[in-house]
């Protein structure tokens, strides 16, 4: 842990002359037979004279190094982050020195929402994002999925205005380096909209690029497929005549296809039955084409592919219908 935040056991509070005038607050019988907790001796000791104390409303130094012990007997206590929170405003504690802190907490505890929380309110109350995106980072170096993470880190760039090249830059990194972290291909997607550049034609050519880079050698990557869908929801996957072009030169080279690359031209097929497009029953062909490989190469969903080749049926057999009644 970081110098001059190390956290001790204390000894047991019963034998300390200082909280003698505190009498503990115990667990009940009652609490032991609904819901046994095998807690430790310090545990019991330590979180009774914290009922007792928060019973009383104290606010003094000795509550806020209760909450350090109480913390490390267990972090994921809503109701000693919150009593500390108090204690920090009431004492005037350093908040900086308080970030340390909860810094040394979540690297031991990274996936605690309770202490991403605390950190967030202490990022509040300084008003500034100073470290966050930094420390964020460290902990993707240890674990680059972590949900809590990636939640604070959108909510630092949201609350503070940093939305820019640097965090796409900082996506791509993660990327290159493992493109299957679906984490980064979700907050890259987020700071696009965040930045509100996702529908700019030259952006889209980038992204599009990107994802034409990635997805040619590893086709199995099924976090490249949504993040390319994605990009193309808001015109459609037709609307992008180079991608169409590009995915079946794909489909045509690629001997051991995933079925991410077929269900996208499948996607492409109902879209073009869904506009009308010319050519209607060749895009039926393809879309039950599509439909019976993918069968075969993605059986769990037999039924769904099955499903999907009745609705192109539907859907042309609709179209013709409606030509016929609005000639």
């Amino acid at each position: 842990m970081s110098e001059g935040t190390e956290v001790k056991s204390s000894p047991f509070y019963r034998d300390r002359d200082d909280w003698a005038d505190i009498t503990p607050i115990l667990p009940t019988p009652e609490e032991n037979t609904i819901v046994r907790i095998d807690a430790g001796e310090a545990f019991v000791d330590a979180f009774s004279y914290l009922r007792a104390v928060l019973q009383k409303k104290e606010i003094s130094e000795r509550c806020f190094q209760l909450t350090n012990d109480c913390i490390q007997l267990n972090a994921a206590n809503y109701t000693v982050w919150q009593y500390r929170r108090d204690l920090l405003k009431a004492l005037g504690h350093d908040l900086k020195a308080e970030l340390r802190f909860i810094g040394d907490i979540i690297m031991e505890n990274p996936k605690n929402y309770q202490v991403w929380h605390h950190r967030r309110t202490l990022v509040e109350w300084i008003g500034n994002p100073g470290d966050e995106l930094d420390f964020t980072a460290a902990v993707f170096d240890d674990e680059p999925k972590n949900y809590h993470g990636w939640q604070h880190r959108q909510w630092v760039v949201r609350h503070f205005h940093l939305v820019g090249q640097r965090e796409i830059d900082y996506t791509t990194k993660l990327l290159l380096e493992d493109s299957y972290n679906n984490s980064a291909w979700n907050y890259r997607y987020f700071i696009l909209q965040l930045w509100e550049k996702i529908d700019h034609k030259e952006t889209l050519d980038i992204e599009i690029n990107f994802c034409k880079q990635i997805a040619g050698k590893l086709t199995h990557n099924e976090s490249v497929w949504n993040y390319l869908a994605g990009l193309l929801i808001s015109g459609g996957l037709i609307s992008r005549p180079d991608v169409i072009e590009w995915a079946e030169k794909l489909y045509s080279e690629t001997e051991n296809r995933a079925h991410y690359l077929v269900s996208f031209l499948l996607d492409i097929e109902m879209e073009k039955i869904e506009e009308g497009l010319d050519g209607g029953l060749i895009h039926v062909t393809r879309a039950k084409q599509f439909c019976k490989e993918l069968e075969e190469i993605d059986p769990v969903r037999t039924n769904f592919w099955r499903y999907q080749q009745a609705l192109a049926e539907n859907k042309h057999e609709k179209q013709i219908l409606h030509a016929q009644q609005h000639p």
